[in-house]
């Protein structure tokens, strides 16, 4: 019998937790025990390095499309009240990204369905650029985009999935023990969201459900000057 995994997404910025299941394909199998195992993307400061590096990292017509229809539907429903909620598709888009290399089946298809695109391959590539297009850290402006995955520990999780999650949506990645220790799990993720958002989310982040496996959290962190400042 397949295993089914508890996954909980969080994405930072939609104050929202979306639960799903999902099969890990059978293959070689490993305990994570890694973290940040990459370095973030470094945009070129001249101009025409600068364009350059947009052309080699711009994303595909079809991904944009599938991007903001995505965005579109989901925050229709999402903020479809009258309360001042912060939604921001593109770290729900991620998640479930990173997802679809964990899953098969009917699972598998209805996520590709509801992101747009056919394959995890594509996901991967595209969502690989459009990470590098957007993300700036320097002192002129930040755009900050930041992804993890927290395992239970002793879980087995397969190789390919952690790697492609590292490479392709520059993942940090974790253990921690959700069924046992759901304080200290909380307060491990909650300072990992407090470090990739300038102390802005994380402080009382709470872990709801000691049966998770597996937690994939995206955050948004943005900062720049206005052009024409004001009071």
């Amino acid at each position: 019998m397949k295993n089914k995994l508890l996954i909980a997404v969080l994405c930072i910025f939609m104050a929202a937790a979306t639960l799903c299941a999902c099969a890990i394909p059978g293959a070689e199998k490993t305990d994570a025990e890694i973290k940040t195992v990459f370095a973030y993307p470094k945009a070129p400061a001249e101009e025409d390095a600068l364009a350059a590096w947009r052309e080699e990292n711009a994303i595909s017509p079809e991904f944009d499309e599938a991007l903001k229809d995505f965005s579109l539907s989901t925050a229709s429903q999402l903020i479809a009240n009258d309360e001042n909620n912060c939604y921001s598709p593109l770290s729900l888009f991620m998640a479930l990204s990173i997802l679809t290399d964990g899953a098969e089946d009917e699972t598998a298809e209805e996520l590709f369905n509801a992101l747009g695109v056919a394959d995890a391959e594509t996901l991967r590539e595209q969502n690989a650029r459009l990470f590098r297009l957007l993300y700036r850290d320097s002192e002129e402006m930040k755009m900050l985009l930041a992804n993890s995955l927290w395992i239970q520990n002793g879980f087995p999780v397969e190789e390919d999935f952690l790697r492609h999650a590292a490479e392709n949506y520059y993942a940090s990645i974790g253990n921690v023990d959700f069924e046992r220790d759901i304080e200290g799990a909380s307060k491990e993720i909650g300072a990992w969201i407090s470090e990739n958002t300038n102390g802005l989310l994380g402080d009382g982040y709470k872990v709801s459900d000691p049966s998770v496996v597996l937690s994939i959290i995206n955050a948004v962190y943005f900062k720049d000057a206005w052009e024409e400042e004001f009071d």
